[in-house]
């Protein structure tokens, strides 16, 4: 295969793995299929390139047509709602394309070089072919059993790099393509990075089938990649949480407030008034309305002081009249400590109760304050003013918040908040599933709130929802979702949407959700596990190199 044919097959791949993440526009069911052969490809594609440079340059190809396609939606926010110029905007896309892909790239590099030392001395893959059959290699053949092993290592870390490195974007990490598979059992034992350890191993797996053409090596290769189908199936049959309390009734709001008025003084307070009302809308079940109403992120688009108090005093009154408790996504300016202020990005508690100096001060509220803030969307790094400066995005420079938080305590039901892009990272979320000083209890549903209209109405909704799902298989609590244009849904314990409202219209979601207690494995371990373990068959490769092959008789 000449190098132009090999880097062309690389990029098609690319493309081909995105639709891996087109959440929505194909059916579920392909999704890890498409996933686990583009990569087995791809691993196949890494093997037989005759360098290492080969090797990386395959791979940081693939990662490039792979993010650019999965990703193409940051385009929007950038220049329909941002107004950056298209040009501009679009290569800030490819560019962004090339950082994230670099871990893919790495990752290939990696593999190739320890790979490259089990075939010193001549001891290469047609070795291995020919010593399976005739028995010469015996213990000495490494490379059969180590390179899968080795590249499902390399790709873990590389996922567990992108996901921390420069604050993190995790964003269509390979495991989201398996949230509806027995492979998504891995997730309450060790998070999305375990499962993307074993379905890099099964990728690879298969793809020795095809590569090596001794039938010993192929048959041990399918027989190992049944028997972790068969681990990865047995796993599901674990349940992993037992109910807390009685199902408790909550209504979650879909604004579909267009980004292009969200902002504007007065068709952004129509809006503000339209969600609202749907709040005071008759309940789906009138023997059980709802004891909580859930609002998106940003529903109050301006500080509390800036909204005028008679419109606060409507708020607390439609929250008494409902007899639910509002929680709602705003912006928050709050007193830190002398002429200090700090501005967040937050979820408040308002009910028949609230005061209106409670709201102005930020005093006496139960209040989430927003931890892990986007960049340039919520803070700007370091270097980057000029960038930021380029778009036109109200509210973009917060506070972050506080680590263990207080939970919302509602009924039986204690509520830990989680805002927009905070879900990508499961292991933020862990600290508030055990009791702590403010709560006897640990949170018993989880809940995320959203504005994605930022991205219009494209696959970015469907990949949130999947990354919903996800965190709760991670964490055995249920996920519910109130966003601003979708996907506005109610995920159960065991990561199943129940209930879920159409994208870009508005509307409310009315769902009994079943809090839920007791702790998965992943719970207690976090990443660190599937991080030794990556690290410990990387080390051990090389450690354990073998020496030039001798023939058996």
């Amino acid at each position: 295969m000449t190098q132009m044919i090999h880097c062309f097959v690389a990029v098609a791949l690319g493309l081909i793995h995105s639709l891996s993440f087109y959440q929505g526009a194909i059916p579920a069911w392909l999704h890890a299929p498409i996933q686990m052969l583009s990569f087995g490809a791809l691993f196949y594609l890494v093997l037989s390139a005759n360098s290492r440079s080969k090797a990386f340059i395959t791979a940081y190809l693939f990662g490039i047509s792979s993010f650019c396609s999965s990703l193409y939606w940051l385009y929007i926010s950038m220049h329909v709602y941002g107004y950056m110029p298209s040009l501009l905007a679009a290569l800030a896309v490819l560019l962004f394309s090339l950082y994230l892909a670099l871990y893919y790239g790495l990752a290939a590099l990696t593999s190739s070089w320890l790979m490259a030392l089990f075939r010193q001395d001549n001891y290469t893959a047609e070795d291995i072919n020919a010593g399976a059959s005739t028995g010469r290699l015996a213990s000495q053949a490494y490379s059969y059993w180590l390179t899968p092993l080795i590249w499902a290592a390399a790709i873990t870390l590389a996922e567990l790099a992108r996901g921390y490195i420069f604050t993190g974007f995790p964003w269509n990490a390979i495991a989201y393509s398996y949230v509806d598979t027995v492979y998504s059992a891995w997730a309450p034992i060790g998070g999305m990075y375990s499962i993307v350890f074993v379905v890099s191993l099964s990728s690879a797996l298969l793809t020795q089938i095809i590569y090596y053409r001794a039938y010993t090596l192929k048959l041990r290769s399918a027989l190992q990649f049944i028997a972790l189908f068969l681990i990865s199936w047995g796993l599901s049959m674990i349940q992993w949480w037992q109910p807390h309390g009685d199902a408790i009734s909550v209504r979650l709001i879909q604004s579909n407030t267009p980004m292009d008025q969200k902002f504007d003084p007065q068709r952004g307070l129509e809006h503000l008034y339209e969600q609202f009302l749907l709040a005071q809308l008759p309940a789906s079940d009138p023997a059980r309305p709802p004891a909580v109403t859930i609002f998106p992120e940003t529903s109050i688009p301006v500080f509390q002081h800036q909204l005028d108090s008679q419109i606060w005093a409507d708020i607390i009154g439609m929250s008494s009249k409902s007899n639910s408790t509002f929680l709602i996504g705003t912006p928050l300016y709050l007193p830190d400590g002398g002429d200090k202020f700090r501005v967040t990005n937050s979820v408040i508690a308002v009910d028949s109760f609230t005061e209106l100096h409670e709201i102005f001060s930020g005093q006496g509220l139960s209040i989430y304050n927003k931890r892990h803030l986007v960049p340039f969307g919520e803070y700007v790094p370091f270097g980057f003013k000029w960038f930021v400066n380029l778009m036109q995005i109200p509210l973009g420079d917060f506070d972050a918040g506080l680590e263990n938080q207080p939970l919302m305590a509602i009924e039986d039901q204690y509520f830990s908040p989680n805002i927009c892009y905070e879900d990508l990272f499961g292991e933020e979320l862990l600290n508030q599933l055990f009791a702590h000083a403010d709560s006897a209890q640990g949170a018993t549903i989880l809940f995320n709130i959203s504005n994605l209209a930022w991205f219009g109405n494209t696959i970015a909704l469907g990949q949130h929802l999947q990354i919903s799902r996800m965190r709760a298989l991670e964490t055995a609590r249920p996920m519910i979702r109130a966003t601003n244009t979708g996907s506005t849904a109610a995920i159960d314990a065991d990561g199943k949407v129940h209930a879920i409202l159409p994208t870009a219209q508005a509307g409310f979601l009315d769902v009994y959700v079943q809090g839920t207690q007791g702790l998965s494995y992943y719970a207690y371990v976090g990443n660190l596990p599937i991080l030794i373990v990556s690290l410990l068959i990387l080390g051990l490769s090389w450690f354990r190199r073998p020496g030039p092959v001798e023939a058996s008789n």
